[in-house]
């Protein structure tokens, strides 16, 4: 059965998401974590040094889920890249009906005007379109002009980094289909098509050391941020507060903390070097759920002039996986609280696949039409 794979290098861990192709859909099948910390700014040489292990763990699965990976996506932390917002009119041949493969021109040739020729574009994502005097949100095709006007939000990369990556691949007989940035593999692990999309909803997305937040309005980004709460944070406030060794306070979170109502008192001893301590389940249960619901309450806070009173607010990553964490959001967020597309993902890598196959933030309606639409639209331009 054909495949595609999707990576996510979070600071203390690999993860690479696993997915079966439907026709124009994508199923998730399995998320495996490797314990491979990312500890080096060379993406590259860290692919290079660690592509065997990633691949053993690719033909593993492919054999498990009797899998063909065709393609390899991954998540690209936005520190490798270089993202801003550029305009540009292009001008149409003649006075026309604008088509999809205008639209296509129009990108290629901002993309050409203001990148370097060594830049390689990741995401050309169109904030909005000006024809004939008038601002549209959606793909004008069909509006008679003369020229159009872009305003894209562009992502790239150096294109020697791209082709490094490209050259591990190889390497290992594996096709690489592209870097995806993380606010699209974020998007990636909610929806799969901006019809899946209320008008105003947001995505949080919590990660090993970082938390993004997303607002859409009118299905388009309308407020990004990030900030430094993340799991990390977790331990080391855990840490703190029961005075362990920062390892001990992981695993005291791995194993004694849930997000389910405790039924009954529980302590558990502990051994630190040559002592032990008593730790109270509950204690510490209540202490966590505090923390998390104090630094995800900010967050909200933050955002909520973008957000409407009837938005729907989807939380992924990496507590996901936590029984019981949905209910707890609901208790204190005064949102409609969904969990991502997949609650088995603890990580951004099914959505940098999801959404490296389907780029409907950027391609929208061009890639909808079928091809017997394409034909009928050429044939009413001429006649």
């Amino acid at each position: 059965m054909k495949g595609a794979c999707g990576i996510d290098i979070d600071t203390d861990k690999t993860y690479i998401a696993f997915a079966k192709k439907l026709r124009h859909e994508l199923i998730f099948m399995e998320e495996a974590e490797l314990e491979i910390p990312f500890s080096t700014e060379n993406l590259p040489q860290f692919l290079k040094e660690n592509s065997s292990s990633i691949n053993q763990k690719i033909c593993e699965k492919e054999k498990q889920l009797s899998l063909n990976i065709e393609n390899v996506y991954i998540n690209l932390p936005m520190i490798f890249s270089r993202k801003s917002e550029f305009s540009a009119t292009i001008p149409l041949k003649k006075r026309k009906k604008i088509t999809a493969a205008d639209i296509i021109f129009a990108k290629k040739y901002l993309q050409d005007t203001h990148l370097d020729w060594d830049d390689f574009c990741i995401h050309n994502f169109v904030l909005n379109y000006e024809v004939e005097g008038k601002t549209y949100a959606s793909i004008p095709t069909g509006i008679i002009a003369k020229k159009i006007k872009l305003n894209s939000c562009l992502v790239w990369v150096k294109d020697k980094f791209r082709k490094d990556t490209e050259t591990v691949f190889a390497s290992l007989d594996r096709n690489f289909a592209g870097f995806i940035s993380p606010f699209a593999s974020v998007v990636g692990n909610v929806f799969t098509h901006p019809k899946d999309m209320e008008n105003s909803c947001a995505i949080i997305d919590i990660a090993y050391d970082r938390t993004c937040v997303l607002v859409f309005r009118d299905k388009r980004i309308s407020y990004i941020k990030e900030s430094d709460f993340g799991l990390k944070k977790i331990f080391d406030e855990l840490e703190k507060k029961i005075i362990l060794p920062a390892a001990l306070a992981q695993e005291v979170f791995n194993r004694y903390i849930s997000f389910k109502e405790l039924s009954h008192l529980k302590e558990v001893s502990i051994k630190t070097g040559n002592n032990y301590i008593n730790l109270s389940t509950q204690a510490a249960n209540t202490f966590v759920k505090e923390y998390i619901k104090n630094e995800l309450e900010a967050i909200i806070t933050a955002a909520k002039e973008m957000l409407s009173p009837d938005a729907s607010v989807y939380v992924c990553g990496r507590l996901n996986i936590k029984e019981g964490f949905c209910d707890f959001l609901k208790s204190f967020i005064a949102y409609n609280v969904k969990l991502g597309n997949v609650k088995e993902v603890a990580s951004k890598s099914f959505g940098a696949v999801n959404y490296g196959m389907l780029r409907f933030l950027e391609e929208g309606s061009l890639r909808e039409d079928s091809f017997l639409n394409r034909v009928i639209n050429i044939y009413k331009e001429y006649f």
